[in-house]
């Protein structure tokens, strides 16, 4: 469902709020916090500069930071910022007609209708409100935040 790109660029985000305090961070710093391509993730960044969730800081002191409060940016503007516009393309329906469609095309639809409005109900606010797990699960080193524990 989620590409790389969405994912890294999602852990990028939750990393810059957790830690950032408000202040530029250099990439390669994230990157290697996440333990990511430089390359990479300088990739990912532009993307999310590009759509107004970044702001690019030049200079000794630069580095990225949010462009807008994580209030405000919410899952979907993150996904469609790296992966581009959540449409399917089954039977070859456009717009939101369904019309006469197969009946995979109609659940398909439902289920793109259901996850867009998921994502638009998270914020990046309420992913950093508890970025790792907590109780029995702490510490859990397959937890994609895992990274932040350290």
């Amino acid at each position: 469902m989620l590409t790389q790109t969405s994912e890294i660029a999602i852990k990028a985000l939750i990393f810059l709020e957790c830690r950032g305090e408000g202040k530029p961070v250099a990439p390669r710093e994230i990157a290697r916090q996440m333990g990511a391509s430089p390359t990479y993730l300088a990739k990912v960044m532009g993307q999310l500069v590009k759509a107004g969730i970044l702001r690019s800081q030049r200079g000794p002191q630069g580095g990225m930071m949010l462009a807008r409060p994580p209030g405000e940016i919410t899952l979907r503007q993150i996904v469609e910022a790296t992966q581009g516009l959540i449409v399917p393309d089954y039977c070859q329906a456009i717009g939101d007609a369904l019309g006469p469609v197969c009946g995979f095309h109609r659940a398909m639809w439902e289920v793109r209708r259901n996850m867009l409005e998921t994502m638009e109900r998270w914020t990046l606010a309420e992913l950093t409100a508890e970025p790792t797990p907590t109780g029995e699960l702490a510490g859990n080193p397959a937890c994609q935040m895992a990274f932040l524990d350290t």
